[in-house]
């Protein structure tokens, strides 16, 4: 996964916004959202973004990052946030 070249990320109040330059549209993302991005942003996989938030999110089963791993990302895809390589 790549990020779009025409998106930048904003730290505002503690939060991640994704801002669409291209679009003129910002998104705002949750503390789950952000540990994602920030996988992507590091060029991480989905099975690397997933090993590091079962460390942060114990509490959470395996399946269930999974599931939520990949909405967000085909949520951001769909938004055409990130592509692939």
């Amino acid at each position: 996964m790549k990020i779009n070249p025409h998106v930048r990320t904003v730290d505002e109040d503690g939060e991640k916004v994704l801002f669409d330059t291209k679009r003129g549209l910002f998104y705002g993302i949750d503390e789950i959202g952000s540990d994602i991005w920030m996988g992507i942003e590091s060029g991480l996989n989905v099975n690397a973004i997933l090993t590091l938030m079962q460390h942060k999110y114990a509490d959470v089963s395996r399946q269930q990052l999974y599931i939520d791993i990949e909405n967000f990302i085909a949520e951001l895809k769909r938004n055409k946030l990130i592509k692939k390589k």
